[in-house]
């Protein structure tokens, strides 16, 4: 499956990012990115490694919502079709998270 990311998602990672880039060095920040990715990709495999959560949590959504972790993040992703859509990654303890 490919993995496809939703405007939300990619707002996100930018977020993180500029975060990394403000919080920490660069090459900390690049790698922290590159981590999570590569914990994303792994859904191309298995997309249904992570759990199944409510559908309120992220609005307007109509199919089922799956999350995984990646160190003080939460990934929301949906299934559907071939590929594996990466709706929001949001910081553990944010509300929706």
């Amino acid at each position: 499956m490919r993995i496809e990311y939703m405007s939300e998602a990619e707002d996100n990672l930018d977020e993180i990012l500029h975060y990394g880039f403000t919080h920490w060095d660069g090459e900390a920040a690049l790698l922290f990115l590159e981590n999570l990715k590569a914990t994303i990709t792994i859904l191309s495999e298995y997309p249904k490694l992570g759990k199944i959560v409510s559908n309120t949590q992220i609005e307007n959504m109509d199919t089922e919502l799956r999350s995984i972790s990646y160190k003080q993040y939460q990934v929301y992703y949906t299934i559907g079709g071939d590929a594996v859509h990466i709706v929001s990654i949001i910081p553990k303890g944010r509300p929706g998270a």
